[in-house]
């Protein structure tokens, strides 16, 4: 998509990452692509999010 290394932590945030997370959700580009599209033209009176490829925020 973006050129992102996402699969990669780096290191000095590996030790955070791994002694904080309880879960880990693995998506396809493609549910990244329908999310986004899904977060752009929202359903009913949800509010509209403008996100990227390395951001997913309200």
């Amino acid at each position: 998509m973006a050129g992102l290394n996402c699969g990669i932590p780096s290191k000095n945030a590996w030790e955070i990452i791994k002694n904080g997370c309880d879960a880990v959700v693995k998506i396809s580009d493609e549910e990244v692509k329908s999310s986004m599209k899904v977060f752009y033209n929202p359903i009913k009176n949800d509010s509209k999010i403008i996100s990227g490829e390395s951001e997913l925020q309200d």
